[in-house]
């Protein structure tokens, strides 16, 4: 039976490689004496061997230099008697090789029965980088995007709102939050019908769809398209809301006084390369702008104010779907149709063409009438696909290569390799990713590789150089490497295009020519030396002569 003291051991030890199984450091502080003990896997995190020595200022000095007043401090309030001795921080280590990590420590301070000084400081450390870098990829595009976004929980509660929101509407993310502050920002003629709609989403787990009028922090008001979906887990159920707003007031306005006033549609629809067209449900009539005969081609005479004129000019693969979807849009008392189809020019080729249209309706609800505009995006899309098989030629042409290939940002992180590169090394992109390249170059050469390939990144200079890389099998081959700077219009740095070049052949050629050579040399040498000899030899001779 194991003693009481073995048992606290074994139950400690079992943790300790429970949590370096989860990646995660540990690190013990004596206050008093300032003796820090780190895990293997803390050191890890810093870049360090595991039987290098580490105090406070060794800490300290692993951390990015932007971090370590603020890190200093958030220690300092921890081990102060007067606080909790609670401990939560996020920071940036730099490895000896310049490697960047995000971390998290967590910890607490232990202090004596009086209080008056801590006694231990204890903790973990998190690797975070990739939920860090996740989570600001997330926030920028949620920062990014034009609209209002939001998140509420299942039941409705307003939870998060982006900076837009906050700029629009002058409240904090604190004061929105909630049930129905949201709604006593909108119109007073628009918060019982969203509230109702807003309510039976939350019951029936639907799509919502709304349009209302919003209050900005000036007190005016503008219009906002609402939509949101909700986000459900693996079994359906619904976990979270994530919503939207967008301003579309300019639309609204354009609507109305497009509804207003013929004479301004009329001016307008001359102005525009877009074929616009209003189309009378109740009559089925449609009118075109001038823009049909230029665009399409057709003389006024060849052009029907009919929809069956526009139905019969439709590229017969995209007809029964295009028709569809306009007339199911109408049905079903959308606000907005959009679609991309072929239509038949007058000379019987065909454009693509991009079509929205907005439908009006009367008092009653009834959809009544349908502008819309017929955009010729033959080009655009000819562009796009020309675009398109360049970028499959690039890939085509750097797969195939003789060279092996890569790609770096400004910084130097390698995020692109051909396929050569990866046959060639047996690698995986994972492996490889940032500066995973060195695990494949040869241990005597890596540090002088590394130093130089860095000082022609910070001076943006051309980079050359020489070094034995180890394949799939384990044996190694010598390369030429070479690396070009891509720069912008401003003449910044933007990536690195390299190339790495097998020279095995060339350099054992070269190293065989300099044996042939010395060996040269050295017979020349012997046969000067030789007849030297014999001359000498024929002097003496002659003088006995």
């Amino acid at each position: 039976m194991l003693k009481p003291e073995e048992s606290q051991t074994t139950s400690y030890e079992r943790l300790q490689a429970a949590v370096e199984a989860a990646g995660v450091g540990t690190w013990d502080l004596n206050p008093l004496t300032g003796q820090l003990l780190w895990s293997d896997r803390c050191k890890e995190l810093f870049g360090l061997a595991p039987a290098e020595e580490v105090d406070y200022p060794r800490f300290l000095r692993c951390l990015h230099p932007d971090d370590r007043a603020r890190v200093d401090a958030v220690v300092q309030q921890a081990l102060d008697p007067r606080g909790t001795g609670a401990y939560d921080v996020e920071y940036r280590t730099v490895a000896p090789d310049g490697q960047l990590r995000q971390v998290r420590a967590t910890g607490r301070a232990y202090f004596d029965s009086a209080r008056a000084q801590a006694l231990r400081f204890v903790g973990t450390i998190t690797d975070v980088s990739d939920a860090k870098r996740r989570d600001d990829e997330y926030r920028a595009v949620v920062e990014f995007i034009p609209q209002m976004v939001w998140l509420t929980d299942p039941a409705g509660f307003h939870t998060f709102f982006n900076q837009r929101w906050i700029d629009y509407t002058g409240y904090t993310v604190e004061q929105s939050q909630g049930t129905e502050m949201w709604n006593n920002l909108l119109h007073p003629d628009d918060q019982e019908r969203a509230r109702q709609i807003w309510s039976q989403c939350l019951a029936s787990g639907n799509d919502y769809e709304i349009e209302y009028r919003f209050k900005g922090k000036a007190g005016d008001y503008r219009w906002f398209l609402g939509l949101a979906r909700p986000i459900r887990n693996s079994e359906g159920e619904i976990v979270q809301w994530f919503g939207t707003c967008t301003d579309i007031h300019e639309q609204r306005e354009s609507e109305d006084a497009l509804r207003r006033s013929e004479q301004r549609y009329v001016l307008a629809s001359l102005a525009t390369n877009d074929a616009i067209w209003d189309w009378d449900l109740e009559t089925n009539s449609v009118g075109w702008n001038p823009a049909i005969y230029r665009v399409f081609g057709y003389a006024p005479e060849q052009v029907e104010p009919t929809a069956q004129w526009w139905y019969d000019h439709l590229h017969p693969d995209d007809a029964e779907r295009v028709v569809h979807g306009i007339h199911a849009a109408i049905d079903s008392g959308q606000a907005a149709w959009h679609d991309e189809y072929r239509y038949r020019r007058a000379d019987g080729s065909y454009a693509q063409v991009l079509d929205r249209g907005h439908v009006a309706h009367n008092a009653e609800g009834k959809a009544v009438r349908m502008i819309g505009a017929m955009q010729d995006v033959t080009e655009q899309r000819r562009a796009e696909a020309a675009l398109r098989e360049r970028e499959e030629q690039f890939t085509a042409l750097a797969d195939n290569m003789a060279q092996l290939a890569w790609m770096t940002d400004a910084t130097g992180y390698i995020h692109w390799y051909n396929q050569r590169w990866y046959d060639y090394t047996g690698t995986t992109p994972e492996q490889v990713q940032g500066w995973g390249w060195q695990q494949v170059h040869h241990p005597s050469y890596l540090e002088a590789v590394t130093t130089k390939f860095e000082e022609h990144l910070a001076a943006g200079q051309p980079w050359e150089d020489t070094f034995p890389l180890r394949g799939r099998d384990g044996e190694y081959r010598w390369f030429l490497s070479r690396a070009q700077p891509i720069r912008n219009e401003q003449g910044q740095v933007v990536r690195w295009f390299g190339t790495n070049t097998d020279v095995t052949e060339q350099k054992q050629l070269h190293e065989q020519l300099e044996r042939a050579y010395a060996d040269l040399e050295a017979k020349i040498t012997f046969r000067t030396l030789e007849l030297e000899h014999q001359v000498q030899e024929l002097r003496r001779q002659l003088e006995q002569r």
